[in-house]
């Protein structure tokens, strides 16, 4: 009799102990399942960022090539520089949006980032007072920032 009660108390311990691992288990499970998610969007975040910084930039060049070569055509500046103000808002539109699932530290950077992009004066382009090194360096900035930007990207898996 005394041998069953054993094997019943050594069951229990070993049912109870088992029973509460395979609880921990789960529960680690389900967090790490919200944080490859919470990853994804984040991620997903990251590149809308990154694809309105580049359309930006592209209506910029074109808006700089523009000022350089066609100066009398007015009318062609002013649409580029709409394009350039529009994709500017676009950025400021998705960095609001996706806020909430980018980090401080990348936060950071997009803000320093519609900051350079904001300091491109169309008309002053057109003027003239916008000289050939101040375009260069405003331009080398956001490059710089957006290049900072892409550093934040994770490595690509290596394709087998």
């Amino acid at each position: 009799m005394l041998l069953v009660i054993d094997k019943g108390l050594l069951t229990l311990a070993g049912g109870t102990i088992a029973f509460i691992a395979a609880r921990a288990l789960e529960r680690y499970r389900r967090q790490q399942s919200v944080v490859l998610e919470l990853g994804k969007l984040r991620a997903q975040a990251f590149a809308r960022v990154l694809s309105a910084a580049a359309s930006h930039a592209y209506h910029v060049d074109q808006l700089i090539a523009a000022a350089r070569t066609n100066a009398e055509e007015s009318d062609k500046i002013r649409v580029l520089g709409k394009a350039a103000m529009d994709s500017a808002l676009s950025i400021q539109d998705v960095a609001l949006r996706e806020a909430g699932l980018i980090d401080r530290k990348t936060g950071k950077i997009i803000q320093k980032y519609l900051v350079a992009i904001s300091e491109i004066d169309v008309e002053r382009m057109k003027k003239g007072g916008l000289t050939e090194e101040e375009a260069t360096n405003r331009k080398d900035n956001i490059n710089e920032l957006r290049d900072e930007l892409h550093r934040f990207l994770p490595p690509l898996p290596r394709a087998d």
